[in-house]
């Protein structure tokens, strides 16, 4: 009885997800209704207190690699001393969700933490740009990374499959990171499996690109204040400084 009531909490939550991208996604006039904000803010606080304070985190390599859920304050203080996470990666993008106080920067800044806010979403393909970000701050960045989403489902799942492709651990291993395991399901968001299988269909030559020029990692104080389409240049130019 509890599995079964447990299963449907989960598709009760995708679908109540699905109808929260949905909603961000349609904009009249750049405005949104009270009762849009009111709906919105509940399906959050719900799935919030339902899944995200779990923490979904997991170890994706040991001393390397973490992922997790949008975590509290006190829980990201937590896992970055436990784990001496040195970079985080928030595939929310920049805006606070005003339902939870959260101050991410603030921790970040306080443990010199490499923080990179880059907006991802789960019903679409990753663009080039994004993808090309996020394998320079895998290959170039302080390890170990911390890499979050909102419920840590698809798109942190998404991100640590690049992360093993990233770094040679192959096609398995990186589909493993989209599994039911961490809470994907990929009949619903088809589009994070489809750039995982199609990455070198979808954006030619990018994965060896990356893993040639990215040949030494940035120290926290190298990449304070860097934005991560900034990234990339910023390892071109330190490339061709040791070329000269």
């Amino acid at each position: 009885m509890k599995r079964g009531l447990k299963a449907l909490f989960v598709y009760l939550s995708y679908i109540l997800l699905l109808i929260l991208v949905i909603q961000n996604s349609i904009k009249a006039e750049g405005k949104v209704s009270a009762l849009a904000q009111k709906t919105r803010a509940m399906i959050k606080s719900w799935v919030y207190k339902g899944w995200v304070q779990r923490d979904n985190f997991f170890e994706v390599e040991p001393e390397k690699m973490y992922r997790s859920s949008q975590l509290l304050p006190s829980r990201l203080e937590w896992y970055i001393k436990r784990y001496g996470i040195k970079t985080i990666i928030n595939l929310s993008g920049e805006e606070p969700y005003y339902w939870v106080a959260f101050n991410e920067k603030q921790l970040a800044d306080k443990y010199k933490i490499a923080l990179f806010n880059i907006k991802t979403h789960a019903l679409t393909v990753t663009s080039f740009d994004k993808v090309r970000s996020l394998l320079a701050i895998f290959l170039s960045a302080p390890l170990p990374i911390l890499v979050h989403c909102f419920a840590g489902f698809d798109r942190t799942g998404e991100a640590c499959a690049l992360y093993h492709l990233a770094t040679d651990k192959g096609v398995k291993e990186a589909l493993f990171q989209l599994s039911p395991q961490f809470g994907h399901r990929k009949w619903l968001f088809p589009f994070k499996y489809h750039l995982i299988m199609n990455i070198n269909k979808l954006y030619p030559n990018l994965l060896s690109t990356m893993k040639q020029i990215c040949d030494q990692r940035f120290s926290y104080e190298e990449l304070k204040n860097i934005k991560p389409e900034e990234l990339y240049f910023k390892i071109l130019e330190k490339k061709v400084e040791q070329d000269r």
